[in-house]
């Protein structure tokens, strides 16, 4: 039964010979498709990410001293100033 199943199978592949080229065709296609677009993504996802990494605006922050020329309106960051910060009911 199985040894007849499998001699069907066969003939029947033989004789539509064009048929199962082109779905063997469209699969590789389709497969080749994909990975390139898997690679793609995973290249550029690197090379933002390696973008991001490297612009100084994100990895440092600048601190302005009290100089000469310091701006009285702007609140200063003091002692008496964290402990309101740390008393604010959240």
């Amino acid at each position: 039964m199985f040894t007849q199943l499998i001699s069907l199978s066969v003939q029947n592949l033989m004789r539509t010979r064009t048929r199962m080229l082109m779905t063997i065709g469209g699969i590789l296609v389709a497969t080749t498709g994909i990975i390139l677009l898997i690679a793609l993504t995973l290249g550029l996802q690197d090379a933002a990410e390696s973008g991001l990494g490297s612009n100084s605006a994100l990895t440092q922050i600048i601190v302005m001293g009290n100089g000469q020329n310091a701006d009285t309106s702007t609140p200063q960051l003091t002692a008496a100033s964290i402990q309101k910060c740390v008393a604010f009911p959240a």
